[in-house]
């Protein structure tokens, strides 16, 4: 069973032995306690001074603070499901739809939360271009509020953020849901506050994360994400038969086959996928992952005779 169902790889040997050194230490000095790791986090997002920057436990547990704003939210389609349900649990209706149909819905701005997910969103890694980027900026210059997802930043090219959006994200996809810590940046006047999130990591966490970048560890990271990216392009574009390689972005792509329960067919042929209705997508796709991959996987010529004999297709778009 090749499995694409999005269960990370465990680290290599020597990311680990930078992690565990980077914990060994328990004194937190200012040069390597949450102080560093604020500043390493702002240097790699090029916060700016004027902007508000908060560690944060992961993109879920920021969700109950956006809530609490009380504007009506619109969440794009497809999307990780886990979103959906943590806006309701705070007690918030969302609306999903596909992000153009969002925007002819957030009126009046000034009381509307867009949520998206770019670059390379899960699960089917679409990323906002140069167009849709224009009209989330007029959005936002009516009073509109946009929440933008990052936590696939390093899985493909660089991709700039929108302009005015609060920029959330995680390390979640890049070192795994065991280690995951996170950010929320944008301007004090439109992002909650240090005391509405909910679940922030510690001083001793921030502090491992701190030694941990300073010996290396995130670019370690950054690369294995960028070899997974590279994996995923490769297959996604013998499937679809020609080189998009160079445009992708994300960890992910969702497979379609008319009319069937495609990640149930594609169990039946040896292949484990995430069901496409889990993310707010079609009821005859899949989400293929390949989180679990790296630069020496080779699934393209398996998986484009698969896509071949099931009459499967890529949905959704990347740009």
């Amino acid at each position: 069973m090749l499995d694409l169902s999005g269960t990370p790889s465990p680290w290599p040997g020597d990311i680990e032995a930078l992690w565990s050194d980077a914990a060994a230490t328990q004194d937190i000095s200012a040069a390597d306690g949450p102080d560093a790791w604020r500043a390493t986090v702002a240097a790699m997002l090029g916060a700016g001074s004027g902007d508000r920057l908060q560690i944060t436990a992961g993109v879920r547990p920021v969700v109950a603070a956006f809530a609490d704003l009380g504007r009506t939210v619109l969440l794009e389609g497809p999307t990780f499901a886990g979103v959906r349900r943590a806006f309701e649990r705070a007690g918030r209706p969302v609306t999903i739809a596909q992000l153009d149909e969002l925007l002819r819905q957030a009126k009046p701005a000034a009381r509307t939360l867009i949520w998206l997910t770019s670059p390379g969103r899960n699960p089917d890694g679409w990323t906002a271009g140069p167009e849709f980027v224009t009209e989330l900026e007029g959005f936002i210059a009516d009073g509109g509020l946009v929440v933008q997802n990052e936590t696939y930043r390093w899985h493909g090219p660089p991709a700039p953020p929108v302009p005015g959006a609060v920029r959330i994200g995680s390390l979640a996809k890049v070192a795994g849901p065991h280690r995951n810590i996170g950010w929320l940046l944008g301007s004090p006047e439109v992002t909650p506050t240090a005391s509405r999130i909910v679940s922030a990591p510690g001083r001793e966490v921030q502090a491992h994360w701190a030694r941990f970048a300073a010996a290396g560890g995130l670019d370690l990271l950054a690369r294995r994400a960028r070899a997974v990216a590279a994996t995923t392009g490769r297959a996604r574009s013998a499937i679809a038969g020609g080189d998009v390689q160079a445009a992708w972005h994300g960890a992910s792509f969702l497979l379609r086959i008319p009319g069937a329960d495609a990640a149930a067919v594609l169990e039946r042929a040896g292949v484990k996928a995430g069901p496409g209705p889990a993310f707010h997508a079609a009821s005859d796709t899949a989400r293929l992952c390949f989180l679990g991959c790296d630069a020496d996987c080779a699934h393209d010529a398996q998986l484009a005779r698969l896509a071949e004999r099931l009459g499967a297709r890529i949905a959704g778009c990347s740009g």
